[in-house]
């Protein structure tokens, strides 16, 4: 039986001046490591996929289509990061490669662009949970 998808550990993806000042920059990129460690890499793994660059995942599935999950973090350092979803044929008819279905996984569990959170210990724990 599917359950409803709920929503936990996500926010805006930007942080004011006063919350980036608060928040351990350090111990937070540690953290996400660990979390995407403990909570996402063995579930990748235990679908097929495997590790491609530092946060992301591919596999070929059993319809010859390579699929690609990465964590995307905000790139003004707010500590946040979103999850991307892309599917591509193995087998193009063009020269060059690309991704033709593209889209973030908040999109389609529950409508809408979603970042989650990883500034501390509890709350990236949280993070991690509800995107695994």
């Amino acid at each position: 039986m599917l359950t409803k998808f709920k929503l936990n550990g996500s926010r805006s993806f930007l942080r004011t001046d006063y919350e980036m000042s608060s928040v351990d920059k350090g111990e937070a990129d540690r953290v996400f490591k660990s979390c995407k460690k403990q909570y996402l890499d063995p579930l990748l793994k235990a679908k097929g996929f495997l590790k491609y660059k530092t946060n992301a995942y591919v596999r070929r599935n059993q319809v010859d289509v390579l699929e690609l999950i990465e964590l995307q973090k905000e790139r003004n350092g707010s500590r946040t990061f979103t999850v991307n979803y892309a599917l591509t044929p193995i087998y193009l008819q063009y020269a060059f490669a690309s991704f033709c279905i593209s889209e973030r996984i908040g999109i389609l569990a529950c409508g809408k662009d979603v970042w989650w959170d990883y500034a501390n210990d509890s709350i990236a724990r949280n993070s991690f949970e509800n995107v695994a």
